[in-house]
């Protein structure tokens, strides 16, 4: 494993989707997400079943190794996060890249992951409810184009700070959208 190379395709980002897998709880989730993300222009999934090459020794180092490689984390969560799904998401973390959390309703969740989530939700990550997998396929895309939609905005944005014009032409700064909410 440690010989192992992480690269980012150059035509698409890559996401790593995260969740429970002792006994496969979530594996209708994972699939849904997967499927959204595949079908998504800019982006490839990344999931275990699909895309280890690592045997099951070393799963948790290749896991956490391409969690922290990617381009965005999609955490499936119900009732608990295990240590690898909490390694995963630390690797994420650390790499600075977005992170939607997907919160299965209609589960007991424990104090551990309630104060997770209260703390991702603080840090500006995108947590959404899901009951379903269709459900969840629909939510995944809908926050893969809006983060799209969001850079885009952004990088717009900065290029007229930049030059120092907005989009009608007249001058503009980054304060002229103070309160503005998205």
């Amino acid at each position: 494993p440690g010989n192992l190379i992480y690269a980012r395709p150059p035509e698409r980002g890559k996401i790593f989707v995260s969740s429970k897998m002792n006994g496969s709880p979530l594996k209708a989730e994972r699939r849904a997400a997967v499927e959204a993300i595949g079908e998504f222009p800019l982006a490839h999934p990344w999931a275990w079943e699909d895309s280890a090459e690592a045997g099951p020794y070393c799963s948790e180092h290749e896991c956490v190794a391409q969690a922290g490689t990617s381009e965005g984390l999609v955490l499936i969560l119900e009732d608990e996060i295990t240590p690898i799904t909490r390694s995963e998401l630390k690797a994420a973390q650390a790499a600075g890249v977005p992170i939607f959390v997907m919160l299965k309703t209609g589960v007991a969740r424990d104090a551990e992951l309630e104060r997770l989530i209260k703390r991702i939700r603080g840090e500006g990550h995108t947590t959404v409810n899901f009951s379903s997998p269709g459900e969840l396929k629909t939510r995944v895309a809908k926050a893969l184009r809006t983060l799209a939609l969001r850079w885009w905005r952004s990088q717009m944005l900065q290029r007229c700070e930049t030059a120092g014009t907005g989009a009608g032409g007249g001058a503009l700064a980054s304060e002229d959208f103070g309160g503005v909410k998205v």
